[in-house]
Parts: structure tokens; sequence; C-alpha cells
């Protein structure tokens, strides 16, 4: 029984490995700038288009936030658009929610 399980769970994780890959190959392969952050707005993912608009490669983006990739005043905008996206989506929740 614990094989099966075994054996399911890498799988299972397998096709996870997969499928992240294959988003990761059909982002890095368009000229749209695409990029992703954490609550605190950490970059935790970015493609290779957004790596050259910033001019740094991946490794050096990903844990870092707009105001130590920008200047100022593009940071301060970035951060005001994150904050209403947040904003626009809680708004969407709340509305399915009732």
């Amino acid at each position: 029984m614990y094989v099966k399980i075994y054996q399911k769970r890498k799988k299972i994780s397998n096709d996870l490995l997969i499928t992240k890959k294959t988003n990761e190959d059909i982002l890095d392969n368009t000229n749209d700038l695409f990029f992703y952050k954490d609550l605190n707005f950490n970059y935790i993912g970015c493609n290779n288009a957004f790596c050259e608009f910033v001019g740094l490669p991946k490794e050096e983006i990903i844990g870092k936030n707009d105001f130590e990739l920008f200047e100022e005043r593009y940071a301060k905008l970035f951060r005001i658009m994150d904050l209403k996206m947040l904003e626009t989506q809680k708004k969407e929740k709340l509305i399915k929610s009732m």
C-alpha cells in the first residue's frame, strides 16, 4: 500500500514539474512582459522579456521589489498599480461571495 502511495505521489510531483516547465517555456517565448509577486510585493517569477526590460537576469530579480530594481518614481507608480489590483481582486471576491 505504501509503495502505491509513494508511486502516486511521485507521478503527481513529476506531472507538476512538467506543467511548471511548460508554463515557463510558454511565458519565456513571448515578447509580453510577465511577472508575479508575493503579497510583500517581492518578485517571485518573471519571463525573459521582463528580464530584458529590467536589464538583469532572473536570479537577480527574484526576491527583490520595485524599489530595489527601478528608480523611485517608477517604483512608487508600480506599487500604486499593485495595490489597486489587489483592491480590485478583494472587491471581486467579496461580490462573488455574496
